[in-house]
């Protein structure tokens, strides 16, 4: 997950104290944007009314085509092939239109009444009615209509005349909402067979869970809540318990077993409905809980070096672990934070969802602002915690960026030895440490910490593997690599890594209650994998997986054999077989600064080694002389025992492309053979020319390629294995050692609710300074808003700050002459769930004035 670093623009006078809420909502797409200079307003409502077009409704003149779609879409979403009575909808023909389907009323050219009571209509309110403009009359009641319902209803409160929704399972957050279905049927909300809202657990032993809601309106009519439990994620669902009645406010779970993880889902049942014999069963509210185990501990170990455009998530991320500390009483968590500033490096010892910060960072090091990016305090910290929280299971957690497969450069190039230009046109960020732009520690003069840096960290906490982690996390962009993994095999029993993007989800307050004492570190792993991958949609695609440390040596082994085969194949003339099945691999998108930015395939360094090698069984034959396809075939043995989970799509960073990477450990890329050191630098492929055990060697700086810098570590594959003889082999032109740019985005998961309501959001210049204001939500579950902001020539929105829900302002420096930025806030609930979201502004900062005045010679005489 990587950004455009927009530091500089942030006004430094932001709020302090900044409210805890969930990382950012989706932006779903940007209508327009109006500018008129010097002042910017742009309010835009985003909505998706517009049903979309059916082959049904063409030719239809009895209404307006629009109202027909709007039918025909409430048939759809309402399982309308169910209906009690469906008598001629989705028919036209010459005797027959929409105004003669069942329940529909037409009056004057138009839809007026709709009739649909008591019909077995099941599912949402789609946005479409809110189309219906000349509706007077809506019966919609005892039907089993549910979930939120949406925000365009309002639109149906100046035409309508009466409305029916009683005796359904609708619910609503948004006062808006129930203030105009308040309007609509005033006493909608005392009649909705729901399921109890705000859940919680308030007490936790070993042998019982006590249970707490808030009671629905509804309580006529006879029912109670029902209680069922499951004890894996994935299980089936038993019956607990039930309560007397629905005022019933509590329960609880008894007999249960300590140091158990149980899912716990509650429904209503509602045995009569409106003076009718009906049973009705509402839609389930789900949590976790984990009972007190008799004995063990959990340690999570979390580092978040945060001192960069990651900062405004810190707190969000803290609050995360507060609530799955109060879910699971056998995790104690140890959580670093360095946020972006002097002063704030902190550690933070968690438990019973208690946050409790610490001195010990001042007590160990006399400062409060550390430089997070040196290995020594990421050694010191895993042994801090250890030492001071034992525990018999660890989880560690490293948080940030990502570097991936880069080297180590200790030098730091200083600036009067690059050139100014070099430091300014030169963007996104660059590798080497200490240039303004590279991700990492910024108020300590930049960094980053390299693969042999968290290397040297992690076998130092375990004594070189003597004492390993049980699960090592990297919540990190492009970890999944085979170098990057085989560099730290011995830290830790099990790896979980992204081979891709990896999205801010940061969902611990869903792990965390996953892990206990008696937990596998192979199950532990599982979870993360299921409920990260589970926290996304189709437009934030993703792989991630876990892998034993055992198998990674396996699969280091297998990838070896390969390159040797390889070498002795491209050294015998079939060099054009490895091509071609390279090229038809699974690339990662790591050119994100050159031609391939943002797009899987060539010029991109890292391939999938699984689809690499499953083309390379189809290149070469079965035991051809070379032993290629036995070799190939190993490769994919030993990657079965890699544990993944994908999802692909069009992600909203790239909407024109479609990404269908599903591979898992990447390597790096035999690509074309003859590539100039020029083409490499072009197209910024650099790793393939420092990827050798020869060290120390001097590379060049590609933003300043007379300054060389020494590399004195090379990985342990290149010194193991022999992927790296087959690159020198494959690579006919000699390539110059060089250092290339890495230019890392971090983009947050967006992910919206089916009801996101629509915020106005304006910006408008100030001397110096811009000022974006929105509209305030009225969804009552929301917790925090989150200002977002990006370069008009960058896919990537980042995240500006939090600001608590009573602030509907922020203030940033104007951009510098020329530059445009776009900016954009949404509203998130305690989940992660967008619950409103407002249209994308753009500020354009004027050219410099042009001098138009008019000098005349000076002639002396």
């Amino acid at each position: 997950m990587c950004s455009d670093p927009l530091r500089y623009i942030i006004y430094h006078r932001r709020p302090p104290n900044l409210a805890i809420g969930l990382y950012i909502g989706f932006i779903l797409f940007i209508l327009s944007s109006i500018l008129c200079p010097p002042l910017v307003k742009a309010q835009i409502r985003l909505t998706s009314l517009v049903p979309a077009q059916t082959a049904i409704c063409v030719g239809v003149t009895a209404i307006p085509r629009l109202e027909c779609d709007a039918l025909v879409t409430l048939y759809e979403s309402t399982d309308g092939a169910h209906w009690l009575d469906n008598t001629n909808w989705l028919t036209v023909n010459a005797t027959i239109s929409p105004c003669n389907w069942h329940g529909v009323v037409c009056e004057t050219g138009f839809v007026g009444q709709l009739l649909l009571a008591g019909n077995q209509l099941r599912g949402p309110i789609p946005h479409a009615v809110a189309m219906l403009t000349h509706l007077t009359h809506l019966q919609l009641a005892n039907n089993q209509l549910r979930g939120h319902v949406p925000l365009v209803v309002c639109d149906l409160v100046t035409h309508l005349q009466t409305a029916t929704l009683s005796h359904n399972e609708l619910i609503s957050d948004n006062r808006k909402v129930k203030a105009c279905l308040d309007l609509l049927d005033p006493h909608w909300a005392a009649t909705q067979n729901v399921p109890p809202a705000n859940l919680r657990v308030s007490d936790i032993t070993t042998h019982s869970l006590t249970l707490n809601w808030t009671p629905i309106l509804y309580t006529g009519d006879g029912g109670y809540y029902e209680i069922s439990t499951a004890t894996t994620l994935t299980g089936t669902f038993t019956v607990y318990g039930q309560t007397l009645d629905k005022t019933t406010d509590h329960y609880q779970l008894d007999n249960l077993v300590p140091g158990q993880t149980y899912y716990i889902r509650i429904r209503t049942y509602t045995p009569v409905l409106n003076g009718a014999p009906r049973e009705v069963w509402s839609e389930a509210n789900q949590m976790v809980a984990v009972t007190q185990a008799t004995s063990g501990k959990v340690l999570v170990i979390a580092y978040f070096p945060a001192d960069n455009d990651l900062s405004p998530y810190t707190e969000s991320i803290l609050r995360r672990f507060q609530i799955g500390t109060a879910l699971n009483p056998n995790v104690q968590v140890v959580f670093l934070a360095d946020q972006q500033g002097d002063h704030n490096t902190q550690i933070f010892a968690i438990t019973h969802g208690i946050i409790t910060p610490t001195q010990a960072v001042q007590a160990q090091w006399g400062s409060d602002e550390l430089n997070t990016m040196d290995p020594q305090v990421l050694t010191w910290f895993l042994q801090y915690a250890r030492s001071h929280y034992p525990a018999s299971r660890t989880v560690v957690a490293l948080m940030g960026h990502g570097a991936g497969l880069t080297p180590e450069v200790p030098s730091l190039p200083t600036e009067s030895a690059v050139s100014a230009a070099a430091l300014t046109t030169k963007l996104p960020p660059a590798l080497p440490q200490g240039h303004e732009h590279t991700p990492g520690d910024v108020t300590d003069n930049g960094g980053y910490l390299s693969t042999l840096g968290i290397a040297q960290a992690l076998a130092a906490a375990t004594d070189n593997g003597a004492n390993p982690f049980d699960v090592v996390f990297f919540d990190q962009c492009f970890q999944g690599n085979l170098d990057v993994l085989y560099e730290m095999r011995s830290s830790a029993r099990v790896f979980v890594a992204s081979p891709n993007y990896a999205w801010l989800v940061a969902a611990y307050q869903k792990y965390l209650p996953e892990f206990t004492p008696t937990a596998a570190p192979e199950a532990m792993a599982n979870a993360i994998i299921n409920l990260y991958q589970a926290s996304l949609t189709d437009q934030e695609p993703n792989v991630i997986f876990w892998v034993r440390s055992a198998d990674i040596t396996a699969i280091e082994n297998a990838v070896s054999q390969l390159g040797a085969t390889l070498q002795a194949a491209t050294q015998n003339g079939q060099d054009s077989g490895i091509l071609a099945a390279a090229r038809n691999s699974q690339y990662v998108d790591t050119t994100q600064c050159g031609r391939g930015n943002m797009k899987l395939g060539p010029p991109d360094e890292l391939l999938g080694a699984n689809s690499f090698a499953r083309n390379l069984l189809h290149t070469f034959a079965i035991g051809d002389s070379l032993g290629v396809h036995d070799a190939a075939d190993k490769v994919v043995t030993a990657l079965t025992t890699v544990h993944s989970l994908a999802r692909t799509g069009n992600p909203y960073i790239a909407p024109t492309n479609f990404w269908d990477y599903t591979d898992t450990l990447t390597i790096l890329a035999p690509l074309r053979r003859d590539l100039t050191q020029r083409e490499m630098l072009a197209a910024k492929i650099w790793r393939a020319s420092i990827y050798t055990s020869t060290v120390p060697l001097n590379a060049a700086w590609v933003l300043t390629p007379t300054l060389m810098l020494p590399i004195p570590g090379s990985f342990a594959t290149t010194r193991d294995g022999q992927w790296d003889d087959f690159m020198a082999t494959w690579y006919t032109n000699s390539l110059r050692p060089t250092i290339g740019e890495w230019c890392h985005y971090m983009p947050p998961p967006l992910v919206t609710s089916d009801v996101t309501e629509t915020l106005a959001l304006t910006v408008t210049p100030m001397v110096n300074t811009l000022q974006i204001s929105w509209s305030k939500t009225s969804n009552d579950a929301a917790t925090a808003y989150w200002l977002l902001a990006r370069k008009t020539d960058n896919r990537n929105w980042m995240v500006l700050a939090t600001v608590p829900l009573t602030q509907t302002n922020y203030t940033v420096l104007q951009p510098a002459t020329g530059n445009s930025y776009q900016f954009s806030v949404v509203a998130e609930d305690e989940t992660g769930l967008v619950l409103a979201k407002a249209n994308a502004a753009t500020y354009t900062a004027p050219p410099p004035a042009v001098d138009k005045r008019i000098y005349l010679p000076y002639v002396q005489r």
